[in-house]
């Protein structure tokens, strides 16, 4: 790779990529054809035993000029043991590429002067983490990942001897090296601008007789209807692409408890996108399971995976919309998740002392809506004219949820013949004397959809009991 062992100084690179692009185009048109057969049919092949010979011949006859040109270029050297085509291919000059990080990362940026205190304060090698990651490190990780780029654009990433080469596609294609999201420069705190209700739970004050009646008094499934569609303060009509919500009180007296757990109630609620023709089918098997699993139905989630603003363009965000849900003696039924987690661990990135977590739209959905995240928060999406359309929040404390303008999503639906399906799953619980010997609680799940602009639900619940209040 020449292009490397000259890279000390940023404005050469693109010239050098340019000279080199055009050498490659010169040579390839001087070959052409017929000429890069005969060129083909000279190497060496002393090592090659006659039956090899010939299906190696079988195999080329198979390729037009372009893949014979790369086949001999790339993949010939498998086969032909000679010094012309070393068991080793060239690789990028690795002092030369950390050479243009570090400088690119001063070019972004960093300077002592600014960041006067960017230091682990560790002079030995150990296995532990700086307390405070430095601010350098983020500017590196963008230099490296626009190095990488550069790189792909006229360079193979090259693999395990039986897979010979590949188009590079991503940072993960190198191996874990993200512990660091570059994207998120500061933590993702909510800041209590949402106009939207998000209906927090509010548990009522409860005496200690009456603690263990309390989860059977109420189905908390009976104002699920009403919760799948919320209004904002301008009176605007919202639609729950996610949701959690939880509320809990412990004992606090300072006596020793088992767990000192008193009161909680909480709920998820995760719709389930479904052709038009299969709603009724879905319906009709998530009630005759009547069993809802929440890490199942909620989307998948990504952990220290893809980053935040990579989101939904990259391929490291999964584009694919349908999934298939089997059954179990029902049936299987193709179905998308219209929204997924994303987690950065606090461990990976010290700048982040509580991580960083957020829901966001598929990409799937983000693409059929033109939406597009928010520089200044990834949180919200927002239309071409700048209108925000979806918006995620994650509480410290009561839950998370993403929240997205009813009259899109549902025009979405009905352009495309899809149905959405909510379902959910709720609980109330007590602890009476913060311990499980006397616990109780009450778990309700079930099914909303929407028939003529109203919705429906069908749900089901299990009670259970440890032991009475008088044992």
């Amino acid at each position: 790779m020449e292009i490397l062992e000259e890279l000390d100084e940023l404005d050469e690179l693109d010239e050098l990529e340019e000279l080199e692009e055009l050498e490659e185009l010169e040579e390839f048109e001087g070959a052409e054809g017929v000429e890069a057969v005969e060129e083909f049919e000279e190497l060496e092949t002393h090592d090659h035993s006659e039956e090899l010979q010939q299906l190696e011949k079988r195999l080329v006859d198979l390729l037009d000029v372009d893949e014979k040109r790369r086949f001999t270029d790339e993949f010939r050297w498998c086969i032909v043991r000679s010094e012309k085509y070393p068991r080793t291919m060239e690789g990028v000059d690795m002092e030369a590429a950390k050479r243009w990080v570090a400088k690119r990362a001063y070019d972004f940026g960093w300077t002592e002067e600014h960041f006067p205190s960017d230091s682990s304060h560790r002079h030995s090698y150990s296995r532990e983490r700086p307390l405070y990651e430095r601010i350098g490190a983020k500017y590196e990780w963008l230099a490296l990942d626009e190095l990488l780029c550069r790189l792909a654009d006229s360079n193979w990433l090259s693999e395990a001897r039986v897979d010979g080469t590949r188009d590079y596609r991503s940072p993960i294609d190198l191996g874990f090296h993200r512990d660091i999201d570059p994207t998120v420069l500061q933590g993702l705190s909510d800041a209590g601008s949402d106009s939207v209700d998000i209906s927090p739970i509010v548990l009522e004050e409860i005496s200690e007789d009456c603690l263990q009646e309390w989860p059977l008094k109420l189905d908390p499934s009976i104002g699920m209807p009403s919760l799948v569609g919320r209004t904002d303060t301008a009176g605007e009509k919202w639609l729950v692409l996610y949701e959690h919500r939880s509320a809990t009180n412990r004992y606090d007296d300072g006596e020793s408890r088992e767990h000192g757990l008193r009161l909680q109630e909480w709920r998820f609620l995760m719709p389930i996108v479904v052709s038009k023709k299969d709603q009724k089918q879905l319906i009709r098997f998530l009630s005759t399971q009547r069993s809802l699993d929440v890490s199942r139905w909620s989307g998948r989630s990504y952990t220290d995976d893809g980053y935040l603003l990579e989101a939904p363009w990259r391929f490291t965000w999964d584009q694919l919309m349908w999934t298939p849900a089997s059954f179990h003696n029902q049936g299987e039924i193709e179905v998308a998740f219209p929204c997924l987690g994303y987690h950065w661990e606090s461990h990976l990135d010290a700048s982040l002392s509580d991580g960083a977590s957020t829901h966001l739209p598929a990409p799937w959905l983000a693409n059929q809506l033109s939406i597009t995240p928010m520089i200044s928060d990834p949180r919200v999406y927002v239309d071409a004219p700048g209108k925000p359309q979806l918006i995620c929040s994650t509480g410290p404390d009561d839950g998370s949820h993403a929240f997205i303008r009813q009259d899109i999503f549902q025009q979405m639906l009905e352009e495309k013949g899809l149905a959405c399906v909510w379902t959910f799953v709720a609980e109330r619980g007590v602890w009476p004397g913060g311990g499980n010997s006397h616990a109780a609680w009450r778990r309700s799940e079930g099914v909303v959809w929407f028939e003529r602009g109203r919705p429906k639900m069908e749900s089901w619940k299990e009670d259970h009991c440890n032991g009475t209040k008088d044992e």
